[in-house]
């Protein structure tokens, strides 16, 4: 066989191999999931209620690629603010095996994955009385831009996010924690979809509000009452220890008592001082871009 004749075969057999058609409803798949309690492995899940397999879309979740947030100065009010581009649809890299759906990359399995810890987080919340949440855009690795700074993709990352006044999540890049990724620990993505549900419970039919967001009480009670949705998902008070390891000056332990002086407490009712019973904010949590 002729080397250009043996390159168009290998062409088109990736090709046929990458084309499987689209997939939608149930579906089996091989995800990165937990296994038991803080451990995770390649395990077979199940995903209900795909629109498209092929975008990552589900009735809940509408995966991103190529999205963009850009911070810009607004000239009548003398501060930032963040126009957002939703991007184009993800491109799912799949093929099936006795039915069963595995990712092709890298990034197929770990969108396919994030999508399973967000399904699971919201049947498990949904099922217990939490409000139904609108379907929500899942921005994987987007382009972060400043018309101050530039490109802030480098030191946006090890994150996990939901964004309110764009009703969106953002999956971040694993540049530094060698850990499972924030978005593929479960308890991290329940936190995230609690930040969404309480969006839904102050205002449900908006964008968070300015006043809201800026609220100091607001911003603590939001990030506690979501530590406690990552506890309730997981039945782990430090689920986080999955991600960050033994890393000092990281304390997210729900279990541990936090100290609230009344002085602090006038601090936060006066937006003197936002309190947040955990230290490690940066690590996760960010529900107001």
């Amino acid at each position: 066989m002729t080397v250009q004749k043996w390159r168009l075969f290998l062409f088109v057999g990736l090709s046929i191999a990458g084309c499987e058609p689209d997939v939608t409803g149930s579906i089996r798949a091989k995800v990165i999931g937990e296994s038991q309690r803080g451990t995770y492995r390649l395990v077979d899940r199940q995903i209900d209620n795909v629109v498209s397999l092929r975008e990552l879309r589900t009735t809940r979740f509408d995966f991103r690629a190529g999205s963009s947030l850009n911070q810009v100065i607004d000239g009548k009010k003398e501060w930032t603010k963040i126009q957002y581009d939703r991007g184009r649809p993800f491109h799912l890299a799949f093929h099936l095996e006795d039915g069963v759906v595995v990712a092709d990359d890298d990034r197929s399995l770990e969108a396919l994955s994030t999508l399973d810890r967000y399904e699971m987080a919201a049947r498990y919340l949904m099922a217990r009385g939490a409000p139904e949440v609108p379907a929500l855009d899942v921005m994987f690795r987007p382009r972060i831009d400043s018309v101050i700074v530039g490109d802030q993709r480098g030191t946006f990352s090890d994150n996990a996010a939901y964004a309110g006044i764009f009703r969106s999540f953002l999956v971040l890049p694993p540049f530094l924690l060698q850990w499972i990724p924030l978005h593929l620990n479960l308890g991290v993505s329940a936190h995230e979809y609690g930040h969404s549900v309480v969006h839904q419970i102050v205002d449900s039919e908006n964008a968070m509000p300015e006043e809201i967001i800026e609220s100091n009480d607001f911003d603590s009670m939001n990030e506690g009452v979501s530590d406690l949705f990552g506890y309730a998902v997981t039945g782990d008070p430090n689920f986080i220890l999955a991600s960050v390891g033994n890393l000092p000056g990281i304390d997210r332990n729900i279990a541990e008592p936090k100290d609230y002086p009344a002085a602090l407490a006038v601090e936060v009712s006066t937006q003197k001082r936002r309190f947040r019973p955990t230290r490690s904010r940066q690590l996760f949590g960010s529900s107001h871009l």
